[in-house]
């Protein structure tokens, strides 16, 4: 019995092995429809990540007979644009990248109860799941919290990087050069890596609307996209970039304020909870030697 049993996993590594290797050796087709620009995103998920560059066929399989539903691609897109992640994932072949590394980790974690720790059959298979669900449970939560925290990040600049740009306007600077400040004064943060990007689009020939509105589509905030939103608009209507940017810096103002009081009104209830611990405990401190000293036998 314990031959056998050798001898399927065996058998089951060395397929497991083969069909890696076919994988990974199998020829890369593009839909010729895609076009050049298909195949140059392509190219660039193979450079960044090696199991997109190593399991592609895999992948491309599993974005028909693998799909996830419609919320979580929604959810997935939304936040690799707000994580700032420039390489260019569609959301169902990022949470099949993920997938397949996931499925190695399993089977990493397999082999080694089985083979290392002498672990039965059944229960290295357990642990190979519960790996698979843990690594698909951090990186989702990874994705979200890198997302939350560039977006945090951006908002708190992004304030004072437009009552900037309105100070400079006003004292007769051009929108271009008034851009080129902000971009400098923010190097180092998302927001100044975002402002580059617009900059060097604008520099490349495109329509500053354009440019803005790619901005405002990598972030997707609300509040951005309403200063954005509201360039565009007073330009197309003739309205001066100097008054829009000076009104919406007065309300980016006011929203930062009111962001303010509602983080300190939420810290106030959450705080509630472990103040209510500490008080316990120091009660339990104070009352412990008096009930003991009255228990019998104590």
């Amino acid at each position: 019995m314990g031959m056998m049993t050798c001898l399927l996993t065996a058998a089951a590594v060395a397929l497991l092995c083969y069909t890696v290797l076919d994988i990974s050796t199998s020829r890369r087709v593009v839909d010729p429809q895609g076009g050049r620009f298909e195949q140059q995103r392509r190219e660039a998920l193979r450079k960044a990540n090696a199991a997109y560059r190593y399991g592609e066929p895999l992948i491309d399989q599993w974005n028909t007979i693998w799909p996830s539903n419609a919320p979580i691609l929604a959810a997935t897109d939304e936040h690799l644009h707000a994580a700032g992640i420039r390489e260019p994932w569609k959301p169902q072949e990022y949470l099949n990248v993920k997938r397949l590394e996931g499925i190695g980790i399993a089977v990493g974690c397999f082999l080694t109860g089985l083979f290392i720790l002498e672990y039965s059959i059944v229960a290295s298979l357990f642990i190979g799941l519960i790996a698979f669900s843990i690594q698909q449970s951090v990186s989702a939560r990874t994705l979200k919290s890198q997302a939350i925290v560039r977006q945090m990040r951006l908002k708190r600049r992004f304030a004072g990087v437009i009552e900037l740009m309105a100070l400079m306007m006003e004292v007769g600077a051009g929108f271009q050069e008034a851009l080129q400040t902000a971009a400098r004064e923010s190097q180092g943060t998302p927001l100044g890596e975002e402002l580059g990007l617009v900059e060097k689009e604008i520099a490349m020939g495109a329509l500053r609307s354009k440019a803005l509105l790619g901005f405002a589509d990598r972030n997707r905030d609300p509040d951005m996209t309403e200063v954005i939103m509201s360039i565009n608009e007073g330009e197309e209507l003739g309205t001066p970039v100097t008054t829009i940017l000076r009104r919406q810096a007065d309300q980016m103002r006011q929203k930062r304020s009111q962001w303010a009081e509602k983080a300190a009104e939420e810290s106030q209830v959450a705080i509630v909870f472990p103040a209510m611990l500490i008080m316990v405990a120091c009660l339990l401190i104070v009352v412990a030697p008096f009930v003991l000293s009255v228990l019998p036998g104590i």
